[in-house]
């Protein structure tokens, strides 16, 4: 008989298996449908839960003892999905990026612990059809909006920048400045309202509004930041974010930090990142507000007013 030592071996090389094979799975098939362009997000959910479920059907075939049965491989599927759909619900706007790399490293371990954990179930065959059905029903319950924006323009082939996503559908930003080419000195980093300044210049301001300029630039002294990069903070923008049909889902708010590398005596603008994103549904008469608690350890809230007039809508 083997070891609890020898058991928990088992457990982790199991575990660590399906995490890889989940986490190729999700890098192959996010790559391939977000290339094609299929903006309706419960579409792109259904394919990418499809080709992950084929990749690690792929490596349960090469087991002896596994044989492809069909309503294994559904109920397999609609978990997936829930997994994937909770998570970009949930955990995607927390992280800003769906092709980050650590979005797809904790979706991979929470497949893989699924995995697991199913297999440790008692399940029966002829049981399977039935919770595939509910946990289905579950699933088309959560996307009735996305679902009922489905059309011939859910396809639209290669999105407009190199992250897959058109500029009005992403999370953080891009800045029309070619690559490498934005530089400033020390003492002009120095000057928050200057660099503000020069970088919404930059920002697309058809699809974002500035709601708050950048209030601080310092050099890394925080968690993850590198310290001999200079960090632009507190900028907080938003846009709007249509359906298919073109009507209004919400309006997406972010906190924005430009990020600055050496180079020599200057400092070039590497890239934005994002976090504190929040979806605000805006409701006629009622007003929300948008908290942002910065590094420095202060709320900045923007209020959200529910009598406010779209303009400048972009798909």
């Amino acid at each position: 008989m083997a070891t609890n030592k020898e058991k928990l071996k088992m457990v982790g090389l199991y575990f660590l298996k399906w995490w890889a094979v989940a986490f190729l799975g999700l890098l192959i098939s996010n790559y391939i449908f977000s290339r094609i362009g299929i903006s309706n997000e419960f579409l792109m959910l259904l394919a990418v839960t499809l080709l992950l479920s084929i990749v690690i059907q792929i490596v349960k075939s090469h087991d002896d003892e596994h044989s492809f049965r069909f309503r294994w491989f559904i109920f397999y599927f609609v978990v997936y999905a829930l997994i994937i759909w909770f998570m970009n619900e949930n955990i995607l706007p927390i992280i800003n990026s769906p092709n980050n790399i650590y979005y797809f490293i904790i979706v991979g371990a929470i497949i893989s612990i699924a995995i697991f954990l199913i297999n440790m179930i008692p399940l029966r065959s002829r049981a399977i059809p039935w919770i595939s059905f509910i946990l289905l029903l579950l699933l088309l319950v959560a996307n009735l909006d996305n679902m009922q924006n489905i059309n011939l323009n859910s396809f639209n082939n290669f999105y407009s920048n190199v992250s897959g996503v058109s500029e009005s559908k992403q999370m953080c930003p891009t800045i029309s400045y070619k690559s490498g080419t934005l530089f400033l000195y020390e003492e002009n980093l120095n000057a928050a309202s200057t660099v503000g300044t020069i970088l919404e210049l930059g920002i697309n301001r058809t699809v974002w509004r500035i709601e708050k300029s950048i209030s601080s630039c310092y050099k890394g002294k925080y968690q993850n930041q590198n310290p001999s990069w200079f960090y632009c903070d507190n900028m907080i923008i938003s846009r709007w974010d249509l359906s298919n049909a073109g009507t209004i889902n919400y309006r997406w708010y972010t906190a924005v930090t430009a990020e600055w590398s050496p180079i020599e005596d200057k400092y070039v603008f590497n890239d934005f990142s994002c976090e504190g994103g929040k979806k605000v549904i805006i409701e006629k008469g009622k007003n929300e507000v948008y908290v942002y608690d910065s590094r420095q350890g202060n709320s900045i809230n923007i209020e959200v007013s529910g009598d406010e007039t779209p303009v400048n809508l972009q798909y």
